[in-house]
């Protein structure tokens, strides 16, 4: 079930409340522990255990320091970034530390997409169980939950491991190479070995290519087999988790050879997610470099043997390529539009049988001083122009980054109105601007295409039927102080029609927007922002 359901069955449950006259709150009345501490994740409880919730409380060693290991799939890096302001003072309270952050890269093994990686260290388990039943979890994970769709956490006493592993590994021979290249030296070794069994040949394609100097982290968690299963179907007495070791084992040397090996270590004691797998070990294992890497593993014909140990060990994983530190995506250099404030002035003429109305804007002229702005009185300027009345619309300030195909637009001499110059637009039809009515669509003639940088934030509403309109400009004409800043959390403000929803995503890649055979829909939201219809 996601996360939007279980949010209307929430809406749905509050009602039915409401009109039998009360249900119970959120106290523990009626709950066992593990369901009051389980309750405390809110509407993403249904991604964790109530098994999970009480084997935190059975945890029997409440002395040592355990780890909690969280991979986190993040749909909105804005809202998760508040999640992690918002909940560092309550671990911090307890004791708690961070001693991994990283974001993925890539997904090596598994087909779960978990971006986000955190390891959190607490001076015993009733310290951690105390920050989880407290008020401010409660608060923080409502923040978290609604910027992620699937988490996978799991607990233990962290292995002390012998020493620090540091340092660099480079091979000249690796640099520079193109895609080409990189297929040709892993046919020559018999292809990608990778960290393990199924591992992702683009993955290994992209760190040949990469010539990136900088460690990452492999983040590993592992399911045994009870008995191990050989490939070559030799008969075994070890366990799933001894043929691992082996692997291990084997392994070491090399790594360490490569400036390489285990960050962190843990047996899994608690499995706090609803998993389909039994979580029995996690690893971060830190390698000095991609070139490290391949070393090892990908350019190396006799990792092939100490593989088959992991191979008959290990009966489920999930293997994510990381780097340390979650961090938003970079936001791109600005476009010549990007967050440009402007103002336009709308001037109907009628003719017999027929209305145009011209448009004057400040854009490539000035930003349109606010001073100014308010000093223009509608009635003056339509007497000025000759028209029986004037329109002001904005401030407004674009959200995409540039503007092609605009041809015939904005050709004519500048003029001045009261203080502010601008220049004449185009030319349209009453039926081309926004209806009174917010959400309604109006259609615009118009044949020129907007542009919005890969990395950039994009805001959307998405229709009933689910079509797309992407944000082209944000208003201050309903919200004097409406920012750039702000739009991200326009779901939580905007009145939307029933199936309607506020949407905010990065761009993975350069979207254009363009009109359709010549003309562009447009939907405006109840704070006068613009959209158009994405084709």
């Amino acid at each position: 079930m996601s996360l939007a359901t279980l949010r209307r069955a929430g809406v749905i449950t509050a009602l039915l409340c409401s009109l039998l006259g009360g249900c119970s709150d959120n106290s523990d009345h009626g709950q066992t522990p593990a369901q009051a501490l389980l309750a405390q994740f809110g509407v993403g409880a249904a991604l964790f255990s109530e098994s999970g919730m009480q084997a935190l409380l059975d945890f029997e060693d409440a002395s040592s320091p355990v780890v909690l290991l969280q991979l986190m799939n993040v749909t909105d890096a804005a809202g998760f970034a508040r999640y992690e302001e918002s909940v560092a003072p309550l671990w911090a309270s307890v004791g708690g530390a961070e001693v991994f952050a990283g974001s993925t890269f890539a997904r090596m093994i598994g087909e779960r997409e978990l971006v986000a990686v955190r390891a959190l260290s607490f001076p015993n388990m009733p310290m951690l169980v105390d920050a989880l039943r407290s008020a401010q979890f409660a608060t923080a994970a409502r923040t978290l939950f609604d910027a992620t769709d699937d988490h996978a956490w799991v607990l233990g006493i962290a292995t002390q491991l012998p020493f620090e592993i540091s340092g660099g590994y480079l091979d000249p021979g690796l640099l520079s190479l193109d895609e080409t290249a990189a297929l040709a030296r892993l046919a020559a070794v018999g292809g990608a070995g990778g960290d393990g069994f199924a591992a992702n040949v683009e993955a290994i394609v992209d760190m040949l290519v990469s010539d990136s100097p900088e460690p990452f982290f492999m983040v590993n968690l592992i399911d045994f087999y009870d008995r191990a299963n050989y490939a070559d179907g030799r008969s075994s007495e070890l366990s799933g988790e001894q043929a691992n070791d082996l692997y291990g084992q084997a392994i070491a040397p090399r790594l360490l050879a490569h400036n390489s090996g285990p960050e962190l270590l843990f047996p899994v004691s608690v499995v706090l997610t609803a998993e389909a797998h039994r979580w029995e070990q996690a690893v971060v294992v830190r390698y000095a470099s991609r070139d490290a890497f391949l070393n090892i593993f990908a350019l190396n014909p006799a990792a092939g043997d100490a593989l088959l140990h992991k191979e008959a060990g290990v009966e489920n994983t999930l293997v994510y390529a990381t780097e340390r530190r979650w961090a938003s995506p970079p936001e791109p250099a600005n476009g010549p539009l990007f967050n440009l404030r402007y103002c336009e002035i709308l001037l109907p003429r009628f003719d017999p049988g027929d209305v145009e109305v011209e448009v004057w804007g400040t854009q490539g002229l000035n930003l349109c001083p606010q001073d100014a702005w308010d000093a223009l009185d509608p009635a003056a300027l339509a007497a000025e122009a000759g028209v029986p009345v004037a329109l002001k619309n904005g401030p407004r300030f674009f959200t995409v980054d540039w503007i092609s195909n605009t041809a015939g637009l904005a050709e004519g001499e500048p003029r001045f109105f009261g203080a502010i110059e601008m220049v004449l637009l185009t030319t349209a039809r009453p039926s081309e601007f926004a209806a009174e009515t917010p959400y309604s669509t109006t259609r615009v003639a118009r044949d020129n295409i907007w542009h919005f940088s890969a990395g950039r934030r994009v805001y959307e509403l998405v229709n009933p039927d689910g079509v797309r309109y992407v944000m082209q400009s944000f208003s201050r004409i309903v919200d004097p102080a409406l920012t750039l800043s702000d739009l991200s959390g326009l779901g939580e403000r905007l009145d939307l029609p029933t199936g309607w929803r506020f949407e905010s995503r990065v761009l993975d890649a350069t979207l254009e927007v363009p009109a359709i055979d010549g003309v562009a829909e447009v939907v405006q939201d109840d704070l006068s922002n613009t959209y158009q219809r994405i084709p």
